[in-house]
């Protein structure tokens, strides 16, 4: 099983933030690996503390591209795109357990939605 989340990210190429969407852990199906793209997690400012000895914060995210414009780091208005690629490539979402992970008093930060192969 798998966690889909939302990560801020500093695109130094267009000088903006963007809200990505991230896989944890990274899959081993060749078909979600054409989607990915490592990149390295930087602070976002000067301020950030990932000091946080129980934090399970990499400095290296998978993070999703596009599948419809395979040049551009997939943002979370266009999950959509990848919701559908991902339901033709025999995964869905497990929405019991979103549920409860939303609901809970134990709650997974920037949580979207958790998916699992079919």
């Amino acid at each position: 099983m798998y966690q889909l989340k939302t990560e801020i990210y500093l695109d130094k190429h267009e000088k903006c933030y963007k809200k990505i969407v991230i896989i944890d852990p990274t899959p081993n199906d060749p078909e979600i690996k054409k989607i990915l793209r490592q990149i390295h997690r930087e602070k976002l400012s000067p301020f950030d503390q990932q000091n946080n000895c129980c934090s399970s914060q990499s400095k290296c995210i998978s993070a999703f591209i596009d599948p419809m414009c395979s040049c551009d780091l997939l943002c979370i208005d266009k999950i959509g795109n990848l919701f559908s690629y991902l339901i033709s490539n025999g995964y869905k979402i497990n929405t019991s357990i979103t549920k409860i992970m939303l609901k809970g008093d134990v709650r997974i930060p920037n949580l979207i939605c958790f998916i699992e192969k079919n």
